[in-house]
């Protein structure tokens, strides 16, 4: 048995290495060990197992014995003392002792044995059977095995506990690909030899995220240290201490080696283990430190198993080469001193270091802000009328037949000494110069001159659309609701029941393409977690048929999260409604709403505005910052890389579920949205969040084409109110519950239009579901409903 489990278990792990090596270019766990490690194991587990057994048996066959002989000597005691006692004649067995000795004999010889001396069910003693021995062997068979599986399994992990690497060999037909253009395993998205891009901001080659699972996505792997452009001879590193000018050059190398992404697959090239080793070389105070910090305390250890050193005070942190870890009793004043002298000096220079840290951060904000500003200017149109250009120029007399349109447009707006409005790209260009939206609703009508509220809202059950569409028709709102869901014939019982019966209600069925992180086709998005593309969005014409319908043209952009790819339906569906139309972005899953959101807001009395107004909401400024938030910090950092971001680290986070503003500055900013995937090609669950906060923090919506300008709303002071980061304490202890009624409330006791992200106090999050199983009994008893 055991050596089969060996050899199924090394077939396995070579089967999966086979399979893993048949792509372009593979990154998988090396088997380190062989049939012979399973062989010897077996046949010395055989032996050992045999001797145990066999030791066992002998112990207790003695155990047996023993107590047979004593219970044979008890008797012939008893019973002579009996025949002494009544006169020395034995009496004759009566009828039961008669059936019970018949009975006897027809026992096993060995339990015949065994009753005849007493020992038994009637007697004092216990049976000894073989099963108990056959027992202990397979015992010691089980926990051979599973010595042998633990070292097997760690037979494939380094001295870090990562497994082994190895590089498979590249087919002949990619050999000249180069690293930059093949995939690794665990790629989100279509397998494709042209999916390595770069990124922009972080100035590194941007492939898919190495993830085995369904679920985030792991960080990005980390890099040779960048080397300085500013002529800094010196860069604080990843873990926070100072890199040395050989550092700097390895790193330079490294990057020269491949700062297209690509590398020519020569002699030159390096392999997983030649990095790996390269960076560990790098020195580090800290790492360097511990070790020798734990060498000295097993030191210790040893001297107190003699009996030496007993209750001496220890160090819990490396202070230098020049300062004992442990001390004796007589040198613990001086000793102390030292240690404390140190600490205050580590700290000072600590201190130090962030406050260096912190200035650079701030001297260089604005020359950040303004490289970013022009790199947004390059990827923007200026924006004028072509006829008014024409005029202008046409005025001052000046020929303008061999001018380009951009040029007259700047030159008109130069004239009337305004700046050139930017605009982004329209998400559809990247299909191609003629394709157009195609996207139809599967029910419903948009009205353009209504107001409308747009949701993703993919594979809930029938609560949580109860909960959104009966809290908001309790309003008195009248606007349309646009909603995302699944295909039909994977809706949740009674959803599209529930959903063609809503009135003013425009729903959407969209064909994602979703894959696993192996990068295998999958069903469905999961709640965000795959990577997906859609197809049906836009089309393409025929020059030569204008009148033909518009052919489907497939996703221009990789594989992402929906999360992400959402930004692009709200785009196609904010091209249906006015450019006066006030336009809610907002989270399906976890927003209820309270009052009419849109009741009250600043109307542009123009029919085609050309700007509008931009809502954006804060979550809690007092509860957390971008720099003190994992996730939010870590999405930043992932797509614009750390030196963009810094600056924005002691700003409120900014959510990106929840965004209010009128059509043509709404249609602006999604055109921003899309842009910022497309130049930073971050996959990261929750990248939107960090797409977002750029944009404003960096100013990339100041100036821009259909955006007069962009409110920030402080938490609990706007029309919708963000509570996810208020968990440390119930809302009804901040004064946030209304006695009475339970309605969530502003920071000056007004009731709050929308109350996103409910579900994160409990108290609030029982109200609803209440509210959710009256909906549900009151739509149940409707005609509709049953």
């Amino acid at each position: 048995y055991h050596l089969f489990i060996c050899n199924l278990v090394h077939g396995a792990a070579a089967a999966a290495a086979k399979r893993r090596s048949q792509r372009d270019t593979v990154v998988v766990a090396e088997p380190s060990f062989s049939s012979e490690v399973c062989l010897f194991s077996t046949g010395f587990l055989s032996v050992a197992c045999s001797a145990v057994q066999k030791f066992l048996v002998r112990v207790w066959a003695q155990n047996r014995q023993k107590l047979i002989i004593e219970q044979m000597l008890r008797r012939k005691h008893e019973a002579q003392t009996s025949a002494s006692q009544g006169g020395g004649a034995a009496r004759p067995l009566s009828s039961s002792a008669h059936q019970k000795k018949v009975g006897d004999d027809k026992l096993h010889p060995h339990r015949r044995r065994a009753a005849a001396a007493g020992v038994g069910n009637g007697g004092t003693g216990t049976v000894y059977r073989s099963s108990s021995a056959a027992a202990s062997g397979w015992f010691c068979y089980l926990l051979g095995g599973l010595v042998v599986f633990l070292f097997v399994v760690g037979s494939m992990r380094d001295e870090r506990g990562h497994l082994r690497r190895t590089v498979a060999a590249v087919p002949p037909d990619t050999a000249g690909a180069g690293i930059g253009n093949q995939q690794p395993i665990g790629q989100r998205g279509p397998p494709t030899t042209e999916d390595t891009t770069t990124n922009k901001y972080t100035a590194r080659t941007v492939g898919t995220f190495h993830a085995h699972n369904d679920g985030e996505p792991p960080e990005q792997q980390r890099l040779p240290p960048e080397p300085h452009k500013d002529g800094e001879d010196t860069h604080p590193d990843d873990s926070g201490g100072v890199a040395d000018a050989e550092a700097d050059a390895a790193g330079a190398a490294a990057l020269e080696d491949n700062h297209d992404g690509t590398n020519d697959g020569g002699a030159d090239a390096r392999t997983n283990e030649a990095a790996a080793a390269a960076m560990l070389a790098q020195p580090s105070t800290f790492v360097d430190g511990e070790k020798k910090l734990k060498a000295e305390l097993r030191k210790l250890k040893e001297r107190q198993a003699k009996g030496m050193d007993r209750g001496v005070k220890t160090l819990t942190q490396w202070l230098g080469d020049d300062i004992p870890v442990w001390t004796s009793q007589e040198n613990d004043a001086e000793w102390t001193k030292k240690v404390e002298q140190r600490k205050a000096e580590l700290k000072e220079a600590d201190d130090k270091f962030w406050a260096k840290v912190k200035d650079h951060g701030e001297g260089e904000k604005e020359r950040v802000q303004a490289a970013m500003e022009k790199i947004v200017a390059m990827k923007t149109v200026v924006v004028q009328d072509d006829a008014e250009a024409e005029d202008t120029t046409r005025d001052e007399g000046k020929d303008t037949h061999n001018d380009s349109p951009d040029e007259r447009k700047e030159a008109a707006a130069k004239k009337d000494g305004a700046e050139p409005r930017k605009e982004y790209p329209s998400p559809a260009a990247m299909v191609g110069g003629d394709a157009v939206v195609i996207l139809e609703p599967t029910f419903g009508k948009h009205r353009p001159d209504e107001d409308a509220i747009f949701a993703f809202a993919e594979g809930y059950d029938i609560k949580i659309y109860l909960a959104f569409m009966e809290s908001l028709k309790a309003t008195g709102f009248v606007g349309d609701v646009v909603l995302s869901v699944s295909s039909l014939d994977k809706l949740k019982p009674g959803v599209e029941q529930y959903l063609r019966a809503q009135p003013n209600l425009v729903v959407y069925t969209v064909d994602w393409k979703c894959y696993t992180g192996s990068g295998k086709p999958a069903s469905g998005p999961r709640e965000g977690m795959r990577m997906c593309q859609f197809s049906g969005i836009y089309g393409t014409s025929d020059a030569d048929s204008p009148d033909a319908k518009p052919r489907p043209a497939e996703d221009p952009r990789e594989a992402r999260p929906v999360a992400t790819a959402r930004y692009e339906l709200y785009w196609a569906w904010s091209l249906a409604y006015h450019a006066n139309s006030w336009l809610m972005l907002i989270d399906s899953r976890d927003a209820v709403f309270q009052t009419d959101p849109f009741k009250g807001l600043p109307r542009d009395e123009k029919e085609q505005a050309e700007d509008g107004q931009l809502y954006f909401f804060e979550e809690n400024a007092e509860a957390t910052t971008i720099g003190q938030s994992q996730f939010n910090s870590r999405w930043l950092k992932t797509a614009y890389g750390v030196e963009n971001v810094t600056p924005f680290f002691d700003k409120p986070v900014v959510c990106s579920g929840s965004t209010m503003g009128e059509q043509v500055a709404i249609e602006a900013y999604l055109r921003a949205m899309v842009v910022q995937f497309d130049e930073t090609h971050c996959k990261v669950k929750g990248c939107d969040q960090g797409f977002h906060n750029y944009l404003h923090y960096s100013r990339g919506l100041e100036g821009v084409k259909g955006i007069r300008n962009v409110k920030l709303w402080e938490q609990g002071k706007g029309i919708i109110n963000n509570l996810g980061l208020l968990r440390d304490k119930p809302l009804r202890e901040r004064g946030l519950l209304k006695e009475g009624s339970n309605q969530v409330l502003n920071w000056d006791e007004s009731i709050s239009p929308v109350a996103h992200q409910f579900d994160r106090d409990d108290e609030l999050k029982g109200i609803v579901n209440g509210y959710k199983v009256g909906w549900l009994a009151k739509w149940r008893s409707e005609p509709t409903g049953r």
